[in-house]
């Protein structure tokens, strides 16, 4: 049986459609998961264990924490907080049976004499080790969308701080490792 041109048409692109909206709810929905398991990790009772951190060895200097947040035994989210004269970043790292599935960033930056005046939050959705989802506000207009390239190194620092024990592991992985 030969369809008409038109009709053929009109069946691919409701298949096309349905496709994407497919993909679309696929995402919307990991998404919601994501965000459950983020309210629930953050509302949950957990031991902490933190390593404080200085870096003198790569410039800049800089200080920090990296806070380790278990339940029951297993690594849920990672707290790292650190400062230099010009800025200072908050960033979260959330893991579900071992795997990273959420980074949170809220940083500022600026001149010395106000190093808080510009902001930047970023959400990154990870499914399967990779950036589904990116969302990002700043205090600044034209601020550059963060490059694949930069979302893939935040994935491999979490995963790389998710085994670190001493303050000179973190050093490394946060300031001295080649890039």
């Amino acid at each position: 049986m030969k369809l008409p041109g038109n009709l053929l048409f009109l069946i691919l692109s409701l298949f096309v459609s349905y496709m994407v909206h497919a993909q679309g709810t696929d995402a919307d929905r990991s998404v919601q998961q994501i965000r459950k398991e983020y309210q629930r990790i953050n509302k949950a009772k957990l031991k902490a264990k933190t390593i404080n951190w200085i870096n003198e060895e790569c410039p800049p200097y800089s200080e920090g924490k990296v806070t380790f947040y278990y339940e029951n035994n297993r690594l849920v989210k990672i707290f790292y907080w650190g400062s230099e004269d010009h800025g200072e970043w908050k960033e979260e790292y959330y893991f579900k049976d071992g795997s990273l599935f959420f980074i949170y960033q809220n940083n500022a930056w600026g001149g010395a004499g106000d190093p808080g005046y510009y902001t930047l939050q970023r959400r990154i959705y990870i499914k399967d080790g990779k950036a589904f989802k990116i969302l990002e506000s700043s205090s600044v207009k034209d601020l550059a969308k963060a490059a694949a390239k930069e979302i893939e190194r935040y994935i491999t620092i979490a995963n790389l701080l998710k085994a670190a024990t001493t303050e000179e592991q973190i050093v490394e992985i946060m300031f001295c490792a080649e890039e």
